[in-house]
């Protein structure tokens, strides 16, 4: 997905001679820069359908530069004759088309992971490729986001099955399936207020749930977006984004709903009462108010630790109690001298360097590593992807990680020291794969129960997080509960 954050660049650079700069603003993306082979500057000018689909380009004088159509799957047709395949079919002058998506086109795919993650996750191998021919991602979805629709059970479906009315820009809809649910619970209490009953609670509860869903859709946008406190600045505008729907709601059923603008750890309410402060742990809160302020303290932690230096990064488990633990990403670490990104990687994942521990002596070899560490003889450690593009795995994205951090990290435990380079790099009891990562998140603003605890599994740790997560998305709901 393109972002459509105001004054956006995203420049690519296709060859040595040529370079493609992607503008957007409020209302998306509308144009390319182009530098030419001959060091001469054009712009051309995007047009698309109601799904996002460049279907048409144009230059600086107007003319028709480049036409493409697409069948409801994503397949590329004749724009005159809507005849698939062949000749036909006119070659395209970008790769960007169906829902705005990179075609790979020799390999008739659609990578349909978000501009953001596709510069990133591609070097990873971890692209979300969509076959239009068969109407399936090559790989599942991550989750079951919508589970009383039963379409939804087969995760390698693209959007529900309805590409007509629906797109799928990175596959992970829980944002507006979770602010869907709250508001509905919002507008269902707003209605019960007002004495509805009937159509009129159930028109009010749908009005609500559609807030909601607009609410964390916002955030997440935000949040995903980057930038400099973006998860304080999604939850500052979700609340803002939930206080205005919800009153407009409370407006049409007679009921009064003040305007609340929280900030994670703390907010400001304005009714007919005056103003009125809110903050973690004030006398009178109610559970849920505490808890919405504890997870909004939580992301403002984060956010301070970032700073400037805010990425995303993947943290991974092997869907088992006794698994890997990994943390991952692409990192910028500076600019070559045409000005394009250069990435290198973070990686958290440590197991030990002497794979022959506990082989063939009748013991898990976890367990001979905890032996070994009650000896006082812990095996020293080393830092390797473990885990596996196409190995099965639980994946847990944050937004907005001390990447710099992170970084330094990574490049501790390369050289075989710890976290914070004071002593070597070991694996045993206390040092276990879902040690480093956790604490390595926790060093990095990321407060975890993990990182506090001698021995966890790494599907625990994933498990913390999700809800972490799904809590600083709910923060701004459960202040207003």
């Amino acid at each position: 997905m393109i972002s459509n954050q105001p004054n956006t660049l995203i420049t690519l650079h296709y060859t040595q001679t040529t370079t493609l700069t992607y503008l957007s603003g409020p209302g998306g993306l509308y144009a390319l820069h182009l530098i030419n082979p001959d060091e001469s500057e054009s712009l051309r000018y995007l047009h698309t359908d109601h799904l996002g689909s460049w279907t048409a380009v144009t230059n600086e004088a107007g003319t028709k530069v480049d036409e493409q159509s697409y069948d409801a799957w994503g397949n590329r047709r004749s724009p005159a004759t809507w005849t698939r395949g062949g000749m036909a079919v006119q070659a395209p002058l970008f790769d960007r088309g169906f829902t705005g998506h990179e075609h790979l086109d020799g390999f008739q795919l659609i990578n349909m992971l978000s501009e953001a993650k596709s510069r990133s996750e591609a070097f990873a191998g971890n692209g979300r490729m969509y076959d239009p021919v068969t109407s399936r991602m090559l790989a599942p979805d991550n989750f079951v986001q919508t589970p009383d629709f039963s379409q939804n059970f087969n995760r390698y479906s693209y959007a529900l099955n309805n590409p007509l009315k629906y797109t799928d820009p990175d596959g992970e809809w829980v944002h507006l399936v979770v602010g869907g649910i709250i508001g509905g619970i919002q507008g269902y209490k707003i209605g019960q207020a007002a004495g509805l009953d009937g159509w009129d609670l159930a028109g009010i509860t749908l009005a609500g749930a559609g807030v909601g869903a607009l609410t964390g859709g916002i955030a997440n946008s935000i949040a995903t977006g980057g930038g400099v406190l973006a998860n304080t600045i999604a939850i500052a505008a979700a609340s803002h984004t939930n206080s205005v729907g919800m009153s407009i709601i409370g407006g049409i059923a007679g009921v009064e709903v003040p305007y609340t603008l929280s900030v994670g750890a703390a907010s400001m309410t304005i009714g007919s009462q005056g103003i009125e402060y809110g903050y973690l742990g004030k006398p009178g809160n109610s559970s849920l108010e505490n808890i919405g302020y504890g997870f909004g303290a939580l992301a403002n932690i984060q956010d301070a630790f970032a700073g400037i230096n805010g990425t995303s990064i993947d943290v991974k488990s092997r869907p088992k109690l006794a698994g890997h633990s990994q943390a991952d990403a692409q990192y910028i670490t500076g600019y070559d001298v045409n000005g394009s990104p250069i990435y290198d990687d973070i990686l958290i994942s440590v197991g030990p360097a002497d794979h022959s521990i506990g082989q063939g002596i009748g013991l898990k070899w976890e367990m001979e590593y905890v032996k070994r560490t009650f000896q006082g003889n812990s095996v020293s450690g080393e830092n390797v992807a473990y885990i596996r593009p196409s190995h099965p795995q639980i994946v847990t994205k944050l937004n907005n990680v001390n990447g710099k951090m992170l970084y330094n990290m990574t490049n501790n435990l390369n050289t075989g020291r710890n976290l914070i380079n004071t002593g070597a790099l070991k694996y045993g009891l206390l040092y276990g794969c879902v040690n480093y990562t956790s604490r390595s998140l926790f060093l990095s603003g990321v407060i975890n129960v993990n990182a506090l605890l001698p021995v966890t599994s790494p599907v625990l740790l994933n498990a913390e997080l999700a809800i972490r997560n799904a809590g600083m998305l709910a923060s701004p709901y459960l202040i207003n509960f």
